[in-house]
């Protein structure tokens, strides 16, 4: 872009308005597209929609309220919460710099007004001159200052606070947060530090939440400390290579050898989906550096490594941690190795770094799964036959983003998918196979499938089931609880002719609960994952459960009720 700017200025302000409005527009179409399965073309409704987005960037003035409130409200109706360009186009976050001044403006108000979008996606990799510029011109735009201090914690942009007002302001305004909101804002900036003023103000807060945290942030459990200075240099899959160390003698005691073959970590592959496999390593590697020469650090820096993990007897349970050392301008490997047969267990696998009073620097969530092929592929390729009816059913909503799958009859809590997800909205879609349900699937996101594999979680190796009565709930642990406890909104709903049904248990609450009827009996779960190892679509089989298959799974039914009479049930990670 700069050297087209140079060849010929005069063309630059079309070029990037049309680049822009053409990324947008097409995203905007795409994502309607991919909301339509039967091959017809966009209605009025739809079209007009697109217009609405279309309208806006051609603005040449400064947006009003009413256009942005109909351009976001459009956005968050459809579920657009990004702008991204196709692979090999042109980036958001280089084109923003080279519109109008008008144009920059109109486009960060929908980044500030939408509930899922944030403008960080507009800055360029730690430039800390774009970081001040968006955040600067974002309370120029009349974005809630308490709104921009959370995204400049999140994002660490830690050089936009002086952009902030005094921390009166900012304490009388974040009276009006929740109390969860609040607790975790007061934490954040003490980790920060030099906020002690905004933290005192709220010493006497009604809720006796909120001053438990005020007092432990007062007695330096949340004081900031060097462990910021902690990098991920990478992550994924590591293995072991033996070399000889730059061909220095050994110092061995009384030995005859000349060199010692010293084993060092490769880095394989960055990636967050492992085959669970005997030598297999997964971690991560961070290094400990001093970007200032006159910076006083200690040489040798201390944390704790905690791995969350399915339930391993022999390792205390669903969770191992242990202490470790970095020194300094050195890095060091952190992670989980399968050494053995017995810990090639599939499930997923959180590795966090956390400072000496328990605060998490970084962590990585590894989905570790087992191929199966015989369990796999023939239920893919039916899934993916071209000859089943797909319909759409709705949007499943999970305020927590935990999907909880419970067996109406012979209620049990070990079919929960293990990891939140990304989304708290999920697309659900029916397969018919001669007007009898083949497949239930759940869609993450807009991500291709690139992967298959048999789900499991933190205490089955396989999600599936026999259901005795045929009746399948799908939701919030709350709102399945709810559904379950008045059977009379659905149960009678929910049948071999109707065999899908969506509701909502609570008026007062936005949940919604999924119903399945089995026709067959049984169910089998699937998980798609993208290209980068994230889960992006779930799969429910509907099948019979042959007796063998069934005792199987009795086995592993018992062994997951035994693990939670020992170490209770384990929390969604």
């Amino acid at each position: 872009m700069t050297e087209l700017k140079q060849f010929n200025s005069a063309l630059i302000p079309d070029y990037f308005e049309q680049t822009l409005l053409d990324l947008v527009i097409n995203r905007v179409t795409q994502r309607i597209q991919n909301t339509i399965h039967d091959k017809r073309e966009f209605n009025q409704q739809e079209r007009h929609d697109i217009e609405v987005v279309r309208q806006y960037l051609l603005l040449d003035t400064p947006a009003s309220s009413a256009q942005i409130d109909a351009v976001v409200s459009m956005l968050e109706k459809r579920y657009i919460d990004d702008f991204n360009s196709p692979y090999g186009g042109v980036e958001l976050d280089k084109l923003f710099w080279h519109l109008s001044s008008v144009q920059q403006d109109n486009l960060m108000q929908i980044y500030i007004h939408h509930r899922d979008m944030s403008f960080d996606v507009l800055c360029q990799w730690r430039n800390e001159e774009q970081q001040y510029w968006l955040c600067e011109r974002a309370l120029g735009l009349g974005m809630n200052t308490l709104q921009l201090l959370r995204l400049i914690l999140k994002e660490q942009w830690h050089n936009c606070l002086v952009l902030l007002p005094n921390q009166d302001i900012l304490a009388e305004q974040a009276q009006t947060l929740d109390i969860e909101t609040l607790y975790k804002l007061l934490i954040n900036v003490a980790k920060l530090g030099n906020f002690e003023h905004f933290i005192t103000s709220f010493k006497d807060h009604a809720s006796r939440r909120i001053r438990d945290v005020v007092a432990d942030i007062q007695n330096g459990k949340y004081a900031p400390l060097h462990s910021s200075l902690l990098e991920v240099i990478n992550y994924g899959i590591y293995t072991e290579v033996g070399t000889v160390e730059d061909g220095e003698l050994a110092e061995l005691d009384d030995t005859d050898d000349e060199f010692v073959t010293v084993t060092q970590l490769e880095h394989q592959k960055e990636t967050l989906l492992v085959e669970a496999e005997v030598g297999v390593m997964i971690g991560m590697r961070v290094g400990y550096f001093s970007d200032d020469e006159e910076q006083a650090l200690p040489e040798v820096l201390a944390f704790k490594v905690r791995v969350h993990h399915p339930y391993i007897r022999s390792h205390d349970g669903y969770v191992s941690q242990w202490d470790s050392e970095v020194t300094l301008d050195y890095s060091c490997y952190v992670g989980w190795t399968f050494s053995h047969k017995s810990l090639c267990v599939a499930g997923i696998y959180k590795i966090e770094l956390l400072d000496l009073n328990d605060n998490v620097i970084e962590s990585k969530t590894f989905h570790v799964v087992s191929k199966r092929p015989l369990l796999v592929d023939a239920l893919v390729e039916q899934y993916q036959n071209s000859d089943l009816l797909q319909q759409q059913v709705g949007c499943l909503n999970l305020s927590d983003k935990a999907l909880a799958i419970v067996d109406a009859k012979k209620h049990c809590d070990t079919l929960n998918i293990a990891h939140q997800l990304e989304n708290s909205l999920i697309n659900v879609y029916s397969y018919f196979d001669d007007k009898q349900l083949a497949f239930s699937e759940l869609r993450l996101n807009d991500s291709s499938v690139q992967h298959w594999y048999i789900a499991s979680n933190q205490l089955r190796m396989f999600i599936e089931k026999r259901v005795k009565g045929k009746k399948l709930l799908l939701g919030t642990a709350a709102a399945t609880k709810f559904a379950l406890d008045n059977k009379q909104q659905w149960h009678k709903v929910v049948n071999r002719k109707s065999p899908v049904s969506l509701f909502q248990p609570q008026e007062s609450k936005a949940d919604n609960v999924l119903a399945l009827h089995l026709d067959k009996g049984g169910f089998r779960t699937l998980v798609g994952y993208s290209a980068d190892g994230k889960p992006c679509c779930i799969v429910l089989a509907h099948m019979k459960i042959g007796l063998f298959r069934r005792l199987l799974l009795r086995m592993v039914a018992k062994v997951a009720q035994n693990a939670i009479s020992d170490k209770g049930l384990p929390s969604t990670l």
